[in-house]
């Protein structure tokens, strides 16, 4: 017979949007585990939130409160959510108060909660507010004892125990309970700037891996959603591509590259304001369109009906009719307050799911902006590499600057710039009073390309890389 030591537990997902990938695939049955936060950071919500799904899926739950609020208010408080379902109260879901039962004592306590588990199935127990009840144990050991024998018996019956405590878990005052918790999840606020973001850390989790590190949630009607960082997730790489080159399908810029980018490989294209950025983008994503490689343009600049108005000028109505039939995906997010978590679960989303094959990402100034705060960049940066390399997108990272002339940009190189294989730059020239745009191959690190600088031009007809430009003067 296999002892206890050497047997895995199997998880039980806890249906929380992004927490089960944290968790490594949800919360060992059985398991006693603590959430510990501040005051209103969620601790209630993200309990019985899983008591919820627990119900759903078929289980029973408990909810033992203590001071903290009433059995009405906090129903009161609940019904906001989505995931609350009112029919489910008294039946699969029960509200019982702790404090009448300790009245009879720890040990008339255990046995009844104990009773009351046998009866009703209870797949999972929440103890609410734990703070509010630590005064009616004598001793600090009476306390840890209480929890042990209840974690024992919920052990012994496959019952998840949850048990919410108010405390700031970075002080180091902490309770001493902590110490027998196979399972704590921190919860507490983290600020930037005037900005307070929500974050979540697994601090213990017995007998099973978790991402490590802090991930930021968030709190709406949904309920709480953990969005993981992008830095900590594996990628489960796809079989390398024997396809073609991505090709533009302009014949000038193609015969630059060779023939166009190697698949699964990240360009930078960079430049200043008005030098076709978006819109050399937008040929790149619509001729992969026309190859059969569904697209995905993420932008912090112009909205979906802008970037299809902008087109329209020059592709017609091909980006409107991509967008349409799902070839091509737009996900657009403000630049006010951007919360780049969030951002990199959507992407990643589709990415995974909605076998994109070519990505453009327009805006990374923007987005490095606000990770240079958190320290992240070049984590960040690597991480989006690597999920487009294993998932074999070939990607065009988007970077506005303010001044290229002669070779000035390489001063200005951020992390992700030195992560991409190529390299394109466009500026703009001063020709006979007037200002051209031109398009430059930099870099290609797994092919030969063309080093000469040609006249990049935008008509109404469409893009046009024209012959090399000799003897122009660089503005």
């Amino acid at each position: 017979m296999q002892s206890p030591e050497n047997s895995a537990t199997p998880s039980v997902p806890t249906e929380i949007p992004g927490l089960d990938a944290v968790l490594g695939g949800g919360l060992p049955g059985g398991d006693m585990l603590f959430v510990v936060g501040e005051p209103g950071i969620g601790k209630t919500i993200l309990a019985l939130q899983m008591a919820f799904a627990r119900v759903r899926g078929g289980g029973n739950a408990l909810l033992l409160t203590t001071f903290s609020e009433g059995h009405d208010k906090l129903i009161s408080h609940l019904g906001g959510f989505d995931f609350f379902d009112s029919s489910v109260i008294g039946q699969q879901l029960q509200f019982l108060s702790i404090l009448p039962m300790l009245a009879e004592g720890v040990d008339a306590t255990t046995r009844s909660i104990g009773r009351t588990i046998r009866q009703q199935t209870t797949n999972l127990v929440i103890i609410d507010g734990f703070r509010g009840i630590r005064d009616a144990f004598p001793s600090d050991y009476a306390t840890r004892q209480f929890l042990q024998v209840l974690g024992t018996q919920m052990a012994y019956l496959g019952t998840t125990l949850i048990v919410t405590i108010e405390a700031d878990i970075n002080t180091g005052l902490l309770y001493s309970e902590l110490t027998i918790a196979d399972s704590i999840i921190a919860l507490y606020w983290a600020r930037s700037g005037r900005q307070q973001r929500r974050l979540l850390e697994v601090r213990k989790l017995r007998g099973h891996p978790s991402l490590p590190g802090t991930h930021r949630f968030q709190i709406d009607r949904t309920g709480i959603t953990v969005f993981p960082r992008l830095e900590a997730l594996a990628v489960e790489p796809l079989q390398a591509s024997s396809a073609d080159r991505a090709a533009f399908d302009l014949a000038g810029l193609d015969t630059m590259l060779n023939g166009g980018l190697n698949p699964g490989t990240l360009t930078l294209l960079m430049g200043m304001p008005g030098t076709g950025k978006t819109t050399v983008s937008l040929q790149f994503l619509l001729a992969g369109i026309a190859a059969g490689e569904a697209g995905l343009l993420v932008t912090m600049h112009e909205t979906a009906d802008q970037l299809v108005n902008k087109a329209s000028a020059f592709f017609g109505e091909q980006l409107n009719d991509a967008v349409d039939s799902g070839q091509l995906h737009i996900l657009r997010r403000a630049a006010v307050e951007l919360d780049v978590d969030e951002l990199a679960t959507s992407m990643r989303e589709m990415i995974m799911t909605r076998s994109v094959r070519r990505l453009v990402f327009d805006g990374v100034d923007l987005l490095q902006r606000v990770l240079a705060q958190e320290s992240r960049d070049q984590d960040f940066f690597a991480a989006i590499a690597e999920l487009c390399r294993g998932r074999q997108v070939t990607s065009i990272f988007v970077l506005e600057l303010p001044w290229l002339g002669g070779n000035e940009f390489d001063a200005m190189l951020a992390p992700f710039v030195v992560l991409g294989e190529n390299i394109v730059v466009l500026r703009q020239v001063e020709h006979r009073n007037q200002l051209r745009r031109t398009i430059s191959v930099v870099k290609m690190r797994f092919s030969d390309h063309d080093r000469t600088t040609r006249e990049l031009l935008i008509r109404d007809t469409g893009l046009e890389v024209a012959a090399t430009i000799v003897g122009i003067k660089q503005r």
